[in-house]
């Protein structure tokens, strides 16, 4: 009886640990959670106590034990055998001779030593993986210790983006030191691909958290770079923070967070000070820099790609006309709609945007979240000097799959710019393709496809994420070989990469805008520019801006203000600005009240260019 009872024990054990290794194997599950490897190891060790609990249930029911003594002797010896299973040291005799002296029925005792068997091949495998894991990593601390190289950059997790980090990173310089920590928390194949693409850049792999590694003294003289790239942002946020307080005076450290949560934003404003507030007030050394990917990308795109919105716009009347359309408000929609409004804001121009999103709700939550943006008194087709005007448009609650989004479509044939961004590459794609369908059919019906100029109107970009995918698809035709002419931005490839995030051109164009005075001022100014977001979006539109209306060719946008003739250039360009920083501050949520309050996001030059003082005017002057 206690033969097969311990046996289904052994088999439940077993086969339960190989399914729920399984399931962890393809399952997102917390940081905290055992490994595949744990839990499979685990169900063993427990499957060889249940199969060594007969043969010492006999041995001490023979020397006169009972009770719970008994008991207790039996479980400790069959634990003590498991752990000898375990270091190549397991009796298997001890089984053999068991069912010598109390045989069992045939299938019973061949299945029995059979799993026996498994277990005494099993548990030294098991072994020697954790002893080869601890020699990797005892390795790594090695080779870490030995690095002679210049620059450091340690990633707290090796996947797809940080891999795309790492290659710009070895392309640029390949003397550079790569590190990767929590690297063995997955057994997936694709696990096993992203390290081998990190030895291929001889970078060094740690089993450990990036806070459970002592990189301060290892390197004491050398530039250590963090980047905090996960996919969990609240651990990315506990991480540096742990970081910081490590590494708060150490040289030529910096710590790059990738976040979109506003909660990283307040948190790392309050962390970058001159000083540690201590009585000695140490300066604190440690270079801080979050970096939100969805913005990154949008207001790259305008920057790289925005001339074609101007160059697009149709005639209407006096000015021409630039009509968005947006499909999809999630994180890269919205921003991608709060821009268009500040961005647009040109002489000669008038912008509408059109945003389409599922969510029944999206209407009421864009609009309680930027209440001035969506104020009939800005939101309408008035053109106007004096203060930021456009038009939004929200159509909540379309489905991009139904008819009602075709219909909307339809009654918009002046479209001159399309976005997609529904947060999945397959959907961004076949919704892209059949918008490009919609158009060419529609003006294809009104006569209006005479030259290749009008079949490619209006221009579509999708985000597409995977970096494979957008290659093979740049430049993709249909079977008669007319090219679709969709831009898929968004890949892995362009949005993590060492251009972007650590060389990128128009962050030195918004520092230049953000300091802008004598050194030792510009020296002060660069660090609000890093520390507080505020300085930071809001010199990146002012310099994206410049650098478009240098592109429209606006009359004195290529001179310094002071050479500019006042009533052409000059009081014109100031005007502009004006209402460019009024649609920026409305995108941000900001509203008019008599006396600025940055808490309550109030301000109160959100007023008409000409209710402004003369003072106030020259700050316009860019």
């Amino acid at each position: 009886m206690i033969v097969t009872v311990c046996l289904t024990v052994a088999l439940t054990l077993l086969i339960g640990g190989i399914a729920l290794a399984v399931f962890v194997s393809y399952t997102k599950m917390p940081k905290k959670f055992p490994l595949p490897f744990q839990v499979f190891s685990v169900t063993v060790f427990l499957a060889g106590v249940a199969l060594f609990v007969p043969m010492y249930a006999q041995q001490m029911a023979a020397l006169g034990n009972d009770g719970l003594l008994y008991v207790l002797k039996v479980l400790l010896l069959s634990v003590h055998n498991t752990i000898r299973l375990f270091i190549v040291d397991g009796e298997f005799n001890i089984i053999s001779d068991y069912f010598i002296e109390n045989p069992a029925a045939p299938a019973l005792q061949t299945v029995y030593t059979s799993v026996a068997v498994a277990l005494f091949v099993t548990a030294p495998i098991l072994t020697f993986s954790v002893i080869l894991s601890l020699f990797r990593s005892a390795m790594a601390q090695v080779r870490y210790k030995m690095s002679l190289r210049s620059k450091i950059y340690i990633f707290s997790e090796l996947n797809e983006q940080s891999l795309a980090v790492a290659k710009s990173l070895y392309e640029k310089d390949p003397k550079i030191r790569l590190v990767f920590t929590d690297v063995y928390r997955d057994d997936e194949e694709t696990g096993s691909e992203y390290a081998a693409e990190a030895k291929k850049l001889k970078a060094l792999l740690f089993k450990k958290d990036i806070t459970a590694v002592n990189f301060y003294k290892k390197a004491e003289n050398k530039a250590i770079s963090f980047f905090l790239i996960g996919h969990d942002d609240a651990e990315n946020l506990e991480q540096a923070l742990w970081l910081y307080h490590r590494y708060l005076y150490r040289d030529h450290t910096h710590i790059y967070l990738f976040s979109t949560s506003p909660e990283s934003e307040l948190v790392f404003s309050s962390l970058r000070r001159d000083t540690d507030g201590g009585e000695a007030q140490r300066p604190v050394k440690v270079k801080l820099r979050r970096i939100n990917e969805a913005q990154s990308l949008i207001y790259r795109n305008l920057y790289e790609n925005g001339g074609r919105l101007f160059d697009n716009a149709l005639p209407d009347g006096d000015v021409k006309k630039i009509t968005a359309v947006v499909v999809g408000l999630g994180r890269y929609g919205e921003n991608m709609t709060r821009a268009l409004v500040w961005f647009c804001q040109m002489i000669g121009y008038r912008v509408v945007i059109h945003a389409f999103d599922k969510a029944p709700d999206m209407a009421e939550r864009f609009t309680a979240q930027y209440p001035d943006l969506m104020n009939p008194d800005f939101n309408n087709d008035t053109l106007t000097d004096e203060d930021a005007r456009y038009r939004i448009v929200l159509h909540p609650g379309v489905d991009v799959a139904g008819t009602s989004f075709s219909e909307a479509l339809q009654a918009l044939p002046d479209t001159t710019y399309v976005f997609v961004s529904l947060g999945d590459d397959e959907r961004n794609i076949k919704t892209a393709v059949r918008i490009r369908q919609l158009f060419e059919g529609m003006r294809n019906r009104q006569g209006l496809l005479t030259d290749a100029a009008a079949k490619r109107f209006p221009p579509i970009q999708a985000v597409v994420y995977n970096s494979r995918k957008k290659e093979a698809l740049t430049g993709v035709t249909n079977f008669r070989g007319e090219a679709l002419d969709i831009d898929f931005i968004g890949d892995v490839e362009s949005c993590y990469s060492e251009k972007v995030i650590i060389g990128s051109e128009i962050e030195q164009l918004a520092l230049g805008r953000h300091t802008g005075l004598s050194k030792p001022e510009a020296e002060k100014r660069e660090e609000s520019f890093w520390r507080f977001e505020y300085n930071y979006r809001s010199s990146l539109a002012s310099a994206i801006h410049k650098e478009m209306r240098r592109y429209c060719r606006l009359p004195g946008a290529e001179k310094e203000p002071e050479a500019r003739d006042w009533e052409t250039e000059r009081l014109p360009l100031r005007m502009l600005e004006h209402r460019r920083w009024s649609a920026y501050m409305r995108s941000e949520g900001y509203t008019y009240a008599p006396v600025r309050n940055d808490l309550a996001k109030q301000h109160w030059y959100l007023v008409n260019f000409s209710d402004l003082s003369d003072e106030v005017t020259r700050w316009d002057d860019v």
